[in-house]
C-alpha cells in the first residue's frame, strides 16, 4: 500500500513527498525510487511538511503517537488529497439492450436522453484532461477508467483519445460489450492501457437475445480481433471477461471459463443487479412494471428483500462516494451508480469550474446532499450491491 501511495502522491502536481519513513529498522537507509526510507523520528525534526500520510491500513494509533509530538494534518486515504479514481464517459450512448442497466432498459424504450452526436472530442478531452492534472485534481497514476453508463468505442475519436493519454503517460482503462471493433493506426496507442474488460450476459445465443441483442459468433471474433490489435499496439495489461451470471446463463459459465482460457482472457464471473440508482429507487419505491418485476425475479440472483444488518449500514464507508465521475460533455457527475434519469446528476458544473482538488472536494460534499445521494443511503444501495 505504501508503494501505491507513494506511485500516486509522486505524479500528482503540487505534491511534493518529502520524506519516507518506516518503523522497520532494517528499511532504515536503504532507496525505494528517488527516496532513502529513514527512521519515524526523522518526521519531527523535519520542518517542511504540510501533512503526513500514513500508509498502514490497520489501526494501530499511529495517527495519536504522531499528533502527541508534532501538530500536523494527517491522511490515510489518497481520496482525500488527489482523485484516486475517475470514470468519464467519453460516449454518450450504449448499444446494448440490457434490460437490467439503466442505459439498456432506457433503450429498449426508445427512451435515451443522448443523441448520436454525443461524444468527447479529442480537443476537448485534452483541455479537460489537462485542466484536471495541471490543477492537481488527478495523478498521471490515478486510476482512468474510460467508461462508466456508455459505450467508448462508439466515440469516433477513440483512438486519437487513448494514445493522447498514452503519449502523456497516463495509465488508463477500458470496458466494452464488444460490438465494436476500431483499430489503432500507432503503434504506441496502448502503451498506458491497464486493462481491458469485455462484458458478456452468458455463452449462446439465446444469451445474448435475452441480453444486449448481439450476434453471438460476431462478438467472440470481435474479441480476438481486439485482442490481436491491442497486443500489436503497445498493449501489456490484462485482457478480462466480465462474465454475467444469469439463472438463463448460469450453465454457460465453465464453457466461457473454457473458451476464455484458450484465448488468454481472465474471467471475473459476478451476478447481476439493477444497475443505475434510478432503476434501484423505482424497485424500493413499487415504480416498476408488474412484467418487469417478474422478469426480475425470473432471470436475477436477487435477495434485496432480505433484512439488513441495520449497525453494518451505518459503518460502512461508502467508496464510491469519493469516485470522481464525468460524462461526455465534461459535467461532473454525481457518482459510478447514480445515472442520468437521477435527479441533480449532471448539475454540478464542468471541468473548468473547479481548480483545485480541495475544490473538488468541496463540491463533493454538496453532491451528497442532493436528493439522489439522500435516497441512496435510503435504501442502502451501495452496501446492497458492493457487499
Amino acid at each position: 500500500y505504501g508503494h501505491t501511495v507513494i506511485n500516486i502522491l509522486q505524479k500528482t502536481r503540487y505534491i511534493c513527498i518529502v520524506l519516507v519513513c518506516d518503523s522497520d529498522h532494517g528499511k532504515w537507509g536503504k532507496e525505494y525510487g528517488n527516496y532513502v526510507i529513514s527512521s519515524p523520528d526523522k518526521l519531527f525534526e523535519e520542518e517542511d511538511l504540510d501533512g503526513v500520510f500514513i500508509s498502514i491500513l490497520s489501526d494501530n494509533h499511529v495517527d495519536e503517537y504522531i499528533l502527541s509530538r508534532k501538530k500536523i494534518q494527517i491522511y490515510k486515504k489518497i481520496h482525500e488529497l488527489v482523485a484516486e479514481d475517475i470514470y468519464w464517459d467519453v460516449a454518450g450512448l450504449c448499444n446494448a439492450r440490457c434490460k437490467y442497466c439503466v442505459t439498456g432498459y432506457h433503450n429498449r424504450k426508445n427512451n435515451s436522453l443522448s443523441s448520436k452526436n454525443s461524444y468527447m472530442s479529442l480537443e476537448k478531452f485534452k483541455v479537460d484532461y489537462n485542466h484536471l492534472y495541471e490543477n492537481g485534481i488527478i495523478s498521471k497514476e490515478s486510476h482512468l477508467g474510460l467508461y462508466n453508463w456508455k459505450e467508448p468505442f462508439l466515440n469516433p475519436n477513440i483512438m486519437d483519445i487513448l494514445l493522447f493519454l498514452s503519449q502523456e503517460g497516463q495509465r488508463y482503462s477500458l470496458s466494452t460489450n464488444g460490438s465494436i471493433v476500431k483499430l489503432a493506426e500507432d503503434r504506441r496507442t496502448y502503451l498506458k492501457c491497464e486493462q481491458i474488460v469485455f462484458s458478456m450476459p452468458g455463452f449462446s445465443q439465446k444469451s445474448y437475445d435475452h441480453i444486449h441483442g448481439f450476434s453471438f459468433d460476431r462478438i467472440k471474433k470481435n474479441i480476438i480481433k481486439i485482442k490481436k490489435d491491442m497486443l500489436e499496439n503497445g498493449f501489456e495489461g490484462e485482457f478480462a471477461i466480465s462474465a454475467h451470471i444469469y439463472k438463463f446463463s448460469e450453465n454457460e459459465i465453465e464453457e466461457l471459463k473454457k473458451w476464455a482460457e484458450t484465448e488468454g482472457l481472465h474471467v471475473n464471473a459476478y451476478y447481476p443487479y439493477l444497475a443505475g440508482n434510478s432503476l434501484v429507487a423505482a424497485y424500493f419505491e413499487n415504480g416498476l412494471e408488474q412484467q418487469f418485476k417478474k422478469d426480475i425475479f425470473h432471470d436475477l440472483f436477487l435477495n434485496w428483500e432480505d433484512e439488513i444488518n441495520q449497525e453494518k449500514i451505518r459503518e460502512f464507508d461508502n467508496p464510491l462516494c469519493h469516485k470522481l465521475t464525468i460524462d461526455e460533455k465534461g459535467n461532473f457527475t454525481l457518482c459510478c451508480m447514480a445515472d442520468e434519469f437521477c435527479d441533480s446528476y449532471d448539475v454540478w458544473g464542468r471541468i473548468n469550474s473547479v481548480n483545485s482538488y480541495e475544490d473538488y472536494r468541496k463540491l463533493k460534499e454538496k453532491m451528497l446532499e442532493s436528493e439522489t445521494c439522500i435516497q441512496c443511503r435510503k435504501y442502502a444501495m451501495a452496501y446492497r450491491v458492493l457487499q
